[in-house]
């Protein structure tokens, strides 16, 4: 495989993650697309005698439109025609190049084609694209310049500015790629980005830059902990037996500490500038009285030295008053700086709190159901308001919602009664009786290795589910039959 910078490292992973749907990486295309085809080199030729007559079918959006034909523009000819779509929330993002030579007499030959999604136009505005002899995209038969403006919305996310360090990341080959940084950005947590093995990236990115061809890669650069080195590491589409764990920098950090020092610096710079007028105004007393002792024998002078003496002390309390009142307002400023650095402490604590907690269960007021991992059945309220998994839907009957208790464990609500779950601690049966929030209805819920299991706080024993699709806390085990995953 490739080599890789000493900060990234690779490892054994069990499981792949899952990734959001192209709905959320790629929006829809709402607006109008407009693409210039400006000419191509090198065309196959499709005839034995003369030049042939090259003109562009471009099809998109379920719209089919031509460009001019370039009479005897044989294998480099030029067309500089702009064709506009307009966009309606378009979710398919395929679009179909078809390069034909115009036959009078005859049907038009096929000279090449290219079928790729817009996101690789919105990604490079103007590049020189090749043509294929078939949709297969293995033989590559010349190339054509294309240029592309979209005024709208959808498509390729804006970039966000990165506190890691990010500086770029593509999906595909050299010219016939998409620009993904937005959603590689979002892929990390706590300081790392991880590509998951054996999962190809197509899968990941949910879109394909060029169907058919497998030797497509993810290139990334970011910068590394000097904040001023660029760094780069390539990823292949298929192969990988190894995640690839890359160490990023929280630079955002690193500029808040480069701050607070300056203005330390700043506080101490004027704390010696304080220093050096005390010692000029202790120097200008000393020159005073040695002035008034050299002129004590004339009253007259003596007056003039005092009054001089008392004008000079007056400016000098002035400027001393001047310099405390700066001192007081930098005191304050880095109060209020310690202030602000405090609050954004108690953020980070509470954006950290919060984002552990949404790794656990799903927000409050979404729909969610709870999967037997052992068994692949649902959990359900039935009839008798007794919870039981005699199948495997994601029903009415199986819509759950679980959200935080009042004595911080989690209720477990049906959504097709509004009951929550409880366990009597006596004869620990359960059932969807009531809507309270109380000891037999809170649940503690624990994560480990991708699953859930679910503790009742009245009795310590386990939700499980049996072969049988039956529902109970029989002990406090963490086993298979108690081993539950959370969907929505």
């Amino acid at each position: 495989g490739d080599s890789l910078p000493t900060h990234i490292r690779t490892q054994r992973q069990e499981s792949n993650p899952k990734y959001p749907d192209r709905g959320k990486m790629f929006a829809p295309l709402t607006g109008k697309l407009s693409i210039t085809l400006k000419r191509a080199k090198d065309l196959r030729k499709t005839q034995m005698l003369g030049k042939q007559d090259p003109y562009v079918e471009v099809k998109f959006a379920g719209q089919k439109k031509k460009t001019k034909t370039h009479t005897d523009g044989d294998r480099f000819p030029v067309w500089d025609s702009t064709i506009e779509f307009k966009c309606q929330s378009v979710k398919d993002f395929t679009i179909k190049f078809s390069v034909w030579n115009k036959n009078l007499a005859t049907l038009d030959d096929s000279i090449g084609v290219l079928q790729i999604p817009v996101l690789v136009l919105l990604s490079n505005p103007s590049v020189w694209l090749p043509l294929y002899r078939h949709e297969d995209h293995r033989t590559e038969c010349g190339k054509i310049l294309i240029e592309t403006k979209f005024e709208g919305s959808g498509g390729v996310p804006e970039q966000q500015h990165s506190n890691f360090g990010l500086i770029s990341a593509r999906y595909g080959l050299e010219n016939v790629n998409v620009n993904v940084l937005p959603f590689v950005q979002s892929l990390v947590k706590d300081l790392k980005l991880v590509i998951p093995p054996n999962v190809d990236l197509s899968d990941i990115f949910k879109t394909d830059p060029l169907s058919g061809r497998t030797d497509k890669s993810l290139f990334i650069t970011y910068l590394t902990g000097d904040g001023k080195t660029s760094c780069g590491v390539h990823v292949a589409e298929t192969g990988r037996e190894r995640e690839i764990v890359v160490q990023l920098v929280d630079f955002a950090a690193r500029q808040q500490e480069q701050e607070a020092a300056m203005k330390a610096a700043e506080m101490q710079r004027l704390e010696d500038q304080a220093a050096e007028v005390k010692a000029l105004q202790e120097q200008a007393q000393a020159e005073a009285k040695k002035e008034a002792e050299l002129r004590k024998s004339s009253e007259a002078s003596l007056e003039a030295v005092k009054q001089m003496a008392m004008a000079q002390e007056a400016r000098l309390k002035a400027e001393i008053q001047h310099l405390h009142n700066m001192l007081c307002e930098e005191a304050k400023t880095v109060k209020a700086l310690k202030d602000r650095n405090q609050l954004l402490m108690s953020q980070i604590q509470s954006l950290k709190a919060e984002n552990k907690l949404a790794k656990v269960i799903p927000p409050k007021g979404q729909v969610c159901y709870l999967d037997s991992v052992e068994h692949k059945r649902t959990m359900q309220n039935n009839s008798s308001n007794k919870p039981e998994a005699p199948n495997d839907n994601h029903d009415a009957w199986e819509a759950h919602e679980i959200f935080p208790s009042n004595d911080g464990g989690y209720i477990i609500k049906s959504l097709k009664t509004g009951n929550h779950l409880s366990c009597n601690p006596g004869n620990h049966e359960l059932r969807y009786e009531n809507q309270n929030q109380g000891l037999w209805e809170s649940w503690d819920i624990e994560r480990k290795s991708g699953v859930y299991y679910f503790v009742s706080r009245s009795c310590g024993r386990t939700l499980q589910c049996t072969p049988q699709g039956q529902v109970r806390c029989e002990n406090n085990n963490r086993g298979p039959w108690e081993a539950w995953t959370i969907s929505s």
